[in-house]
């Protein structure tokens, strides 16, 4: 059975047409569709998972002054729709109340993010991925005004700024703990503490995936699942990790530098490191989190540090000809080129030997 195929028929053929009837006035001011914490959102329900906050229900997301109209006497015709649908409960009470019924838009986002909603490109950075993944799963079942689409459109791809910030951080501590913690925890004897490292080693890998494919990670217990719909490649490189004692220390360790180059593989391919050699990545975390700091720039912003930094590597240009034809140059590309150029002019200026060449 199928969470959110449930809740759109249930809505579908018994909350649409409440809705037309009692609130005809308000029809087209009243969003509608199953948003948020549940794992049915992801598609991700089974048969252990529907134990609880599983069932027919629907949400009714509406403006502030919708709410002050209507809200208590619709969310009264919400109470009374059917209790049950095709055999199942309709969830109510505890959390169910929260995430089911009418709510008002702004209140939704607030509770979904744990946090007031982003307006700034860095504001991304307060809010963790699992509540950014909350506010954009689901479906919306209908949307008329579209305030409700709006703000969650807003949400779905998350800035590159905050993307690479946040992926420098898994990439530095993922490296700390398979490439560094783990070996030396074991070289001591402590287990205990090599099973902490290898357990956060799998969760920065994970997380590391999302963030390279730009998708927001889920609630750990569902990080493995989701990485593995992005990547099926994944699963024959935390399969067998994850059948291994944390004792078995000379497996793991082939295993806990397999997953640190997996993810530096995927991290060359897509670009995100292009200047820096070697493997050790809390080294290579630099580079990203620096090509982070370069995309909270705006574009002319980001063309004129370039520029400058040209004329350092360089020295002064011959004539304006010239200068012009560089900045004609410079300012047809692409914010991701300036960001990578910029990050390789810095690195050839400071000296870095294992700049790759630019």
């Amino acid at each position: 059975m199928n969470g959110m195929k449930l809740c759109k028929d249930y809505y579908e053929k018994f909350g649409a047409p409440m809705i037309k009837e009692k609130f005809p006035e308000y029809e087209g001011r009243i969003a509608c569709g199953h948003v948020g914490e549940g794992s049915d959102c992801f598609g991700f329900d089974d048969e252990i998972s529907r134990d609880h906050d599983f069932g027919p229900a629907f949400s009714m997301w509406v403006t502030k002054e919708t709410y002050k109209e209507i809200g208590e006497e619709l969310q009264k015709a919400y109470a009374e729709l059917p209790m049950e649908y095709e055999g199942v409960k309709r969830p109510t009470g505890g959390e169910s109340d929260k995430r089911f019924g009418v709510c008002v838009i702004e209140d939704f986002y607030e509770r979904v993010l744990c946090s007031q909603y982003p307006k700034k490109d860095r504001d991304f950075l307060g809010i963790d991925d699992c509540y950014l993944a909350c506010a954009t799963n689901g479906e919306v079942f209908r949307d008329d005004e579209g305030i409700f689409t709006r703000l969650r459109e807003g949400l779905i791809k998350q800035p590159k700024s905050a993307r690479h910030l946040k992926l420098a951080q898994q990439v530095a501590l993922l490296g700390q703990n398979a490439q560094y913690n783990y070996k030396r925890a074991c070289d001591r004897g402590d287990f205990i503490a090599a099973m902490i490292a290898r357990t956060d080693a799998i969760k920065n890998a994970l997380k590391s995936i999302h963030l390279i494919h730009g998708v927001y990670a889920p609630h750990d217990k569902w990080l493995y699942k989701s990485a593995h719909n992005i990547d099926a490649s994944i699963g024959k490189c935390l399969g067998e990790i994850g059948e291994l004692p944390a004792n078995e220390s000379i497996k793991n360790r082939v295993y806990m530098e397999k997953l640190s180059e997996y993810i530096l593989e995927l991290l060359r391919e897509n670009g995100i490191v292009s200047h820096l050699e070697g493997d050790f990545l809390p080294d290579l975390s630099v580079e990203i989190a620096r090509k982070g700091q370069l995309y909270f720039l705006e574009k002319e912003e980001l063309l004129s540090y370039v520029l400058r930094l040209k004329k350092k590597q360089i020295g002064d240009y011959p004539d304006d000809e010239t200068a012009k034809m560089v900045y004609d140059t410079f300012k047809e590309l692409s914010p991701d080129v300036l960001v990578s150029v910029a990050v390789g002019i810095e690195y050839i200026l400071s000296g870095r030997t294992e700049t790759k060449a630019n």
